[in-house]
């Protein structure tokens, strides 16, 4: 087992897995050593639900950019019902393209999905608005 900073992560991340349920006292020294410092959430749940907002969050942050608009609170949605729409398509391209990355990696350089992004981007700034305008 890796020892040092984050070696038990697997152990740390079983304990989230079943409510904190899971000891370590078959490896003492595993045990003795300090917690790895992270904000302290309860379950995995409220890591994945954490997880969903922020990258919702950089989602619109992106899409507000594209748009020439001010920047959204953590947590605040567009205020344009389109440009909310755009920021959750955006959330599952990029899932979408997590997924395809670690799955076949062997099939993505890192040109190839910086080119792809890029063109994301640029489609979210030719959708046009409500009003009629391309902004």
């Amino acid at each position: 087992m890796p020892h040092g900073p984050g070696g038990d992560l697997v152990g740390r991340v079983a304990d989230l897995a079943d409510g904190g349920q899971r000891r370590h006292s078959a490896d003492p020294e595993i045990t003795a050593r300090p917690a790895i410092s992270t904000p302290k959430l309860s379950s995995l749940a409220e890591l994945h639900s954490t997880a969903w907002a922020g990258e919702r969050h950089i989602c619109r942050l992106a899409v507000a950019s594209c748009h020439d608009m001010p920047s959204p609170e953590i947590g605040q949605e567009l205020a344009d019902a389109d440009l909310e729409r755009q920021a959750a398509r955006l959330h599952v391209f990029m899932d979408g393209l997590t997924l395809q990355t670690a799955t076949y990696p062997r099939n993505f350089t890192p040109q190839d999905i910086r080119a792809v992004v890029h063109e994301e981007l640029r489609l979210l700034t030719e959708v046009q608005r409500p009003s009629g305008h391309k902004d």
